[in-house]
């Protein structure tokens, strides 16, 4: 019988830690929080294999730090490296992990100005890898036979296509609210909500997670916040005593909560981001009658890394670039956001031009990390980067047709946004080279990879 452990440990940062939120292009030093923020753990084991996910509120985890995560497990039986998924939340309110081009452990760097340049803190990163490698460890001793139960249910009142056709036949990311000029949107959403949970011999839930599909970029400012997944973990806390909640994002690459025919402001914790995290919570409860028993069988694990290609980059491009980077000016205190870019705000032109051109010479391949496990009866794929919600939708009803399922994304990589190969071409931010730095086919990529795992899985 598969053994289940479970694990959750806080990573709010300090009040005098000196980190900026992730998730925008500007810093934004924390000043304080609004909810605490948590790394989870699960892990599951059989007779002959032991794996585990290790999820972080975070908007990204840097390669070298999920590295050092894994490294810290080493003395685990059974727990290889391989078989241990980094991912996040992706909640934009989180502190910085993103070294940018400096080591991660910067030895001889002053901290501070180290903090200063790169809005990373390499105290809060030491910080965090601890507290994920004590929550793995704590899940390995909490192992223990569960009985498992799977569900869905569909919840599309939070999720909107956030790139739209514009009566010019090209497509914006986050145009402005109202504007006559959009067309249609661009890309369906992903209501279904997977379910999956564990109950104790007494029949209470001991765990439960809900696999959603949407971006946690929903509360702005400088504090510290789990986003919507906080409330949502929280509310099924309360309604289900003593259960662990863990939220789980599935492929958001081309979906937000912003409604482009709805009023002009729609982020803000009370306003929005309280009424999703309850919202969704509300649906996932209204289920949980639905879930039935998983059958039992053995855990298989896989795992596979192709590389892809960097983007080529057009010459035209480039030359824009130069003229953006000479022409315009980016002051760090400015907010910048996608929605500035599909403005052609100048500050905006002028940051992306600058990114641009520092990356255009790379042109190194970088790895595709996929994993695949197989829980007895449910299917467990990790996906890397922001892959746009078709990918999930064709893993789930495609390929797996519509087995019992869950789909996260945001393992660490390298690669960005993963859009379909049609939306190319087209218009919009994730389409860009410093958005999806790989090449136009990673995303069919993705889905062979993915095809080729299932497979291999039976």
């Amino acid at each position: 019988m598969l053994r289940y452990g479970i694990s959750r440990f806080c990573v709010t940062p300090s009040a005098d830690c000196r980190v900026s939120l992730a998730g925008y292009f500007n810093k934004r030093w924390q000043e304080g929080k609004l909810d605490d923020i948590y790394v989870h753990a699960l892990l599951v084991a059989d007779e002959q294999e032991t794996v585990a996910l290790c999820q972080v509120d975070s908007v990204s985890v840097p390669l070298v730090l999920a590295e050092r995560i894994r490294s810290g497990c080493l003395d685990i039986p059974g727990l290889k490296p391989e078989n241990i998924v980094v991912c996040v939340t992706h909640s934009h309110t989180c502190p910085a992990l993103n070294p940018g081009n400096l080591p991660i452990d910067c030895a001889g760097a002053d901290p501070m100005q180290l903090a200063s340049d790169t809005g990373s803190n390499p105290a809060y990163n030491d910080f965090l890898v601890e507290q994920a490698v004590k929550a793995i460890h704590e899940a390995y001793d909490d192992l223990r036979p569960s009985q498992a139960f799977y569900g869905e249910c569909e919840d599309s009142r939070w999720a909107y296509s956030r790139r739209y056709w514009m009566k010019d036949n090209t497509v914006v990311t986050n145009p402005r609210r109202q504007d006559p000029n959009i067309a249609k949107s661009e890309s369906p959403i992903d209501p279904r909500i997977g379910l999956f949970g564990l109950k104790n011999e007494d029949g209470s839930w001991r765990f439960l997670m809900a696999n959603v599909s949407n971006h946690p970029d929903t509360v702005e400012g400088n504090l510290v916040s789990a986003d919507w997944c906080g409330v949502l973990r929280s509310t099924l806390a309360k309604e289900l005593p003593g259960c662990l909640a863990m939220t789980l994002t599935s492929p958001q690459g081309n979906v937000n909560h912003l409604d482009a025919y709805g009023p002009e402001l729609q982020s803000g914790y009370e306003r929005i981001t309280k009424r999703m995290g309850e919202g969704y919570a509300e649906s996932v409860l209204a289920a949980i009658p639905t879930m039935r028993k998983l059958a039992d069988g053995p855990l298989k694990a896989l795992h596979l890394s192709p590389k892809v290609p960097a983007r080529i980059v057009p010459e035209e491009e480039i030359a824009e670039a130069r003229e953006h980077a000479a022409k315009y000016e980016f002051d760090e205190s400015m907010t910048l956001t996608s929605e500035d870019l599909a403005k052609k705000a100048p500050h905006a032109l002028k940051f992306f031009a600058d990114q641009l051109l520092s990356i255009v010479d790379d042109k190194s391949e970088r790895e595709l990390p996929l994993w695949a496990w197989k829980l007895g009866e449910l299917y467990l794929i990790s996906l890397p980067g922001e892959p746009f919600v078709e990918h999930a939708m064709h893993i789930r009803e495609d390929l797996l047709q519509r087995k019992p399922c869950l789909i996260t994304a945001l393992a660490s990589s390298k690669i960005g946004y993963i859009p379909n190969r049609f939306n190319f071409g087209r218009g919009g931010y994730e389409t860009a080279v410093l958005s999806s730095p790989t090449c136009i086919e990673t995303g069919n990529l993705l889905r062979k990879t993915a095809a080729e795992l299932i497979a291999k899985l039976g």
